[in-house]
């Protein structure tokens, strides 16, 4: 059982490694079983499996090198970063575990998990700037090589802008401020999923709350409040150099306060108790129609309003009038 584990986690590692540094989705996937043995009191194991990553990193570069050469494509991270990364992310799972121990709120441990990945990222992106920039362009030249624009005629031509704007002229000013986000999106993607896990066979222990309890400390509104004020220096005196502090900023806020609503709209479908198909029903319809905007004000504007709070007093009193009822 240990060693099947082991094996699956250092062939995660060798699949993750053999695409190089695969957007991120490392970190939805490798912390997962180093957190679950933490929360289990299997320390020893949690070392076997960041081991086994790291192993299982280093074969996938071994396997990989020799076919991108030989099909003409350029690896932008050397092996040793590469290796790095995937086992880093695994290492994730420590804390991640600890605060399942510890039982930490949901917001708690997405916030610490996302916050360490994220400094070993920017660190690295300062380091190595280049590399940083090149990795986009060659994104940029995979997506004009789709060739967007002849398939798929007005549609394509605006995609393939919006691939030149992004990742060619603007990636030093988003780039962080995105990937932040899919770090973010990635680990509340693994702690739910190593929450699950504890839950079921650990019964009494993991951490506290949910996705649709997650909700961001009140005074990270003043930071939206500064990011908004240094968007308009910015604008007024561009060569003060704040672009690509206060657009990756931005990015990263507008991700916190769209978790932020989408949370509270989960947390309303569970106070209505609607069945499963109609909550996927009217979350697909949100993320259709009102996917960006409504959920980012809701989020923003729960900061005054306490929806949720709202919706629980709400309850309350439709559970009271049901009692009085029965009791009737």
């Amino acid at each position: 059982m240990y060693l099947l584990a082991i094996a699956a986690q250092g062939m995660a590692g060798l699949a993750f490694a053999m695409g190089g540094v695969s957007g991120n989705i490392e970190f939805a996937v490798l912390p997962i079983q180093v957190a679950a043995a933490i929360a289990a009191g299997r320390r020893w194991m949690s070392v076997a499996l960041i081991g086994a990553t790291v192993i299982g990193a280093f074969l996938g570069q071994a396997l990989s090198r020799p076919i991108a050469a030989s099909l003409g494509v350029h690896m932008a991270w050397p092996v040793w970063f590469v290796v790095l990364f995937d086992g880093c992310a695994a290492a994730l799972g420590l804390i991640i575990g600890y605060g399942m121990v510890r039982r930490w709120t949901y917001g708690r441990v997405v916030a610490m998990a996302s916050g360490l990945a994220m400094t070993g990222i920017v660190l690295a992106a300062v380091w190595a700037w280049p590399q940083w920039l090149e990795r986009a362009a060659l994104a940029y030249q995979d997506a004009v090589s789709l060739k967007f624009a002849e398939q798929q005629g007005e549609n394509g031509e605006i995609a393939t802008r919006m691939f030149q704007w992004l990742l060619l002229e603007h990636w030093g000013d988003v780039g962080l401020g995105m990937v932040f986000c899919w770090v973010v999106l990635m680990f509340c993607f693994c702690v739910s999923m190593t929450a699950r896990w504890v839950q079921t066979r650990l019964p009494g222990q993991g951490i506290q709350g949910g996705f649709s309890q997650m909700r961001p400390p009140e005074w990270l509104v003043w930071a939206a409040i500064l990011a908004v004020g240094l968007w308009y220096a910015d604008v007024r005196w561009p060569e003060w150099g704040l672009r690509p502090f206060v657009w990756n900023t931005a990015v990263a806020l507008a991700l916190i306060y769209w978790l932020n609503g989408t949370a509270i709209a989960l947390f309303a479908f569970r106070i209505w108790q609607l069945p499963t198909i109609v909550v996927l029903a009217l979350f697909l319809v949100l993320m259709a129609y009102a996917g960006r905007l409504l959920p980012l004000s809701i989020g923003l504007f729960d900061t005054w309003f306490d929806f949720r709070r709202k919706l629980e007093i709400w309850k309350a009193a439709r559970d009271q009038a049901r009692n009085s009822g029965g009791d009737a």
